[in-house]
């Protein structure tokens, strides 16, 4: 088996998804938090790249130019790391670049000296280099002796991945739930990078295999799942589904030929659907028999039908992704036969006396004043009449008020009773009415 291609390709592996992976986030760039995500993805896809051709370069010269393009990134993942984990835990808090300034000290040392080393007589970082055979992988790796930049370069990391687990744990602490799960799973990891970072403290020379690469992706993809998973692929989705299956309307999902591919269990109860309609792949033109269904989904209006003297009102949504590529439609249907009849039993009361049951002064006056000023009625005759019943006080005084108020009741229903269906009648005042 040769570990040594295998091993190139893993590493070419994890720079191709990582270039995937900050292609995605350019897509996910509203949501919080995702430039640190985008930025470490787009280091670790430097740096694995990188690292893949230094370990298939032959010469010294080839691996030392491949060196100076990691070293491009390597210093500031560090740091990177650092401004995600407060991304994560503090998600409402936005961070001023002059926060990170006096970590970015060291990195960008870091990076000036690196680029002039092997090329010029500096030494800081790297004070000599040499190729290594490694028999079990088939290659030849760079291995280098390090200069106290190196070291100093390490603490700092090692500091800033100490530090990263540290509020890692610290929030841990204060939370619960899955935050709880995700701080102590994302601290343990990185006092897991803390001992890896420590490691390379260790000897004179580089390690003929450099493993932080790797355990940077495996930090990477975990920060990339604490930030979005729950919300994006967890807590949204579902608030989706339950909304959609506990909705008290009825909801169809379609196909974009209007065929029926899925409904809630509010649709299933529906008096819509009381003789088994809903059928899937079925067109909702065969289910629905009312005009203008077709153009109301497809053009996205709402419209209204009656149904077993209930009135519903349709509302579609099209479905479609972000480049506005089209598959279907949710098609709401809402109820609202309960919420008319209190409008209209609100307008009744509004509009007519509640004893006897005859339009009220200001609802007289607004009828009068539409049938006036309505054309069709202009130059026809019509009468008026003020009527009012003598001695009302009287009878209230004599028999009371409830006698009157039943004189009242059956006075309008007489005077109803004996004129036609389109005569107005109201009560004026307490026993004057206007005809």
């Amino acid at each position: 088996m040769d570990l040594g291609n295998i091993l190139v390709g893993v590493t070419l592996t994890i720079a191709v998804l990582s270039l995937l992976v900050v292609y995605v986030l350019f897509y996910m760039r509203k949501h919080r938090g995702v430039f640190g995500i985008a930025l470490l993805f787009g280091s670790e896809f430097i740096y694995a790249l990188s690292y893949a051709l230094m370990l298939s370069a032959d010469t010294l010269e080839a691996k030392m130019l491949f060196v100076h393009l990691e070293y491009t990134v390597i210093p500031f993942i560090a740091v990177t790391l650092l401004y995600v984990a407060r991304k994560i835990i503090h998600r409402e808090q936005d961070d001023r670049i002059i926060y990170y300034l006096p970590f970015l000290i060291v990195p960008i040392l870091t990076f000036v000296v690196v680029q002039f080393t092997y090329y010029t007589p500096i030494d800081w970082y790297y004070r000599s280099y040499d190729l290594d055979y490694v028999s079990s992988f088939g290659l030849y790796v760079l291995v280098a002796e390090k200069g106290w930049l190196y070291y100093v370069n390490t603490f700092h990391n090692v500091g800033l991945i100490a530090y990263t687990a540290f509020l890692f744990f610290k929030t841990a602490l204060r939370s619960s739930g899955v935050r709880r799960k995700q701080n102590i799973a994302l601290g343990s990891f990185s006092v897991l990078g803390l001992i890896v970072a420590g490691m390379i403290l260790l000897g004179e020379t580089t390690f003929p295999i450099d493993i932080t690469l790797y355990l940077t992706a495996m930090l990477g993809v975990l920060f990339l799942v604490a930030l979005f998973h729950y919300e994006i692929f967890f807590l949204v989705p579902r608030a989706y589904r339950v909304t959609y299956r506990e909705s008290s309307d009825p909801i169809l999902v379609l196909d974009d030929q209007l065929r029926i591919i899925e409904w809630n269990k509010a649709a299933e109860n529906s008096p819509l659907f009381d003789n088994g309609q809903l059928t899937k792949y079925v067109s909702i033109e065969d289910t629905f028999d009312f005009d203008g269904l077709t153009e109301a989904i497809q053009h996205g209006t709402k419209d209204t039908f009656r149904y077993h003297e209930r009135h519903f009102v349709l509302e579609p949504f099209f479905i479609s992704n972000r480049s506005h590529w089209f598959s279907g439609y949710v098609v709401k249907i809402d109820d609202m036969t309960s919420y008319i009849k209190r409008i209209e039993r609100l307008d009744y009361e509004a509009s007519h006396d509640t004893l006897t049951k005859a339009l009220n002064r200001r609802a007289l006056f607004k009828r009068v004043k539409q049938i006036f000023s309505n054309p069709d009625y202009k130059g026809k005759p019509y009468a008026l009449m003020m009527l009012d019943i003598d001695d009302f006080k009287r009878i209230n005084d004599k028999h009371g008020h409830i006698v009157g108020d039943m004189l009242l009741e059956d006075f309008t229903y007489f005077i109803k009773s004996n004129l036609p269906d389109d005569s107005i009648v109201s009560r004026y005042g307490g026993e004057e009415f206007v005809v």
